[in-house]
């Protein structure tokens, strides 16, 4: 039968005695996450060491204006009617992220509320569509048939008179009209243009608003900021104060 073997340690006593927690101070939760959206950026911010950042406490009454501090802001790539532009979007509250905060905020659709407004307005109905509409391609002028004598030349040539030549016409000019402008480009593939009813318009213009806003909404980098800050906000809304603690770090 094998020997047994014994082991033994001994840890030094510590004479200091071990640390209470005061009954009325609230425990304390940390959450990390990139608040701002720094790492989402194409150039993001120089990052601090995590020593030297602050720690911003979170409650259910101070959200959004600990969210104007850090300031949250997305650089995004639309990849539709912008023709791949860059779109810069900041948030300083919870309801920034609503569509309906985004179609008034964001310069991307002033032109686009613009317009509508002036659609819905009898008196500016027909300006507004002229500027939407896209000008029409010029079809090359035909070449007109060659002249044929009418009777009274004919006899004017047999008795030895000389007939006036017949009249010629300038040819049309050949053109293509380019649609160069943003609205435009956005608008005029929601556009019939055999259809000029105020309301096609004006589903045109609305057909083009939620593309553009569907366009952001879908983007993975605003989906993930929005449900890091509503994941805060659920967090603290559910918690007492007094006995809980939550601060932020941004990371």
């Amino acid at each position: 039968m094998p020997g047994r073997m014994e082991f033994q340690f001994e840890l030094p006593r510590s004479d200091s005695r071990p640390h209470r927690r005061d009954p009325d101070t609230p425990l304390r939760v940390l959450v990390m996450a990139d608040f701002s959206g720094r790492s989402r950026r194409e150039s993001p911010s120089a990052l601090l060491e995590l020593s030297s950042r602050p720690l911003l406490a979170a409650n259910a009454d101070n959200l959004d204006a600990v969210m104007a501090r850090l300031a949250p802001k997305l650089r995004l790539t639309l990849n539709g009617g912008t023709g791949g532009a860059a779109l810069t979007i900041g948030f300083a509250q919870l309801d920034d992220f609503h569509p309906d905060a985004l179609y008034q905020r964001l310069e991307l659709f002033q032109s686009l509320r613009r317009s509508r407004a002036r659609l819905l307005n009898p008196a500016s109905f027909a300006q507004a569509v002229a500027e939407l509409s896209p000008a029409p391609l010029q079809e090359p002028a035909k070449p007109e048939p060659a002249a044929t004598e009418d009777d009274s030349a004919l006899l004017e040539r047999l008795l030895g008179k000389t007939p006036e030549p017949p009249s010629t016409r300038p040819a049309a000019d050949v053109g293509t009209a380019a649609i160069n402008t943003l609205l435009q480009a956005v608008v005029q593939p929601h556009i019939v243009r055999s259809d000029p009813r105020q309301e096609a318009w004006i589903e045109a213009v609305d057909a083009a608003i939620g593309e553009q806003l569907r366009a952001i909404l879908h983007q993975p980098a605003f989906q993930a900021l929005e449900a890091t800050w509503r994941g805060v906000r659920d967090l603290v809304a559910n918690l007492d104060s007094d006995l809980l603690r939550v601060d932020l770090l941004d990371v």
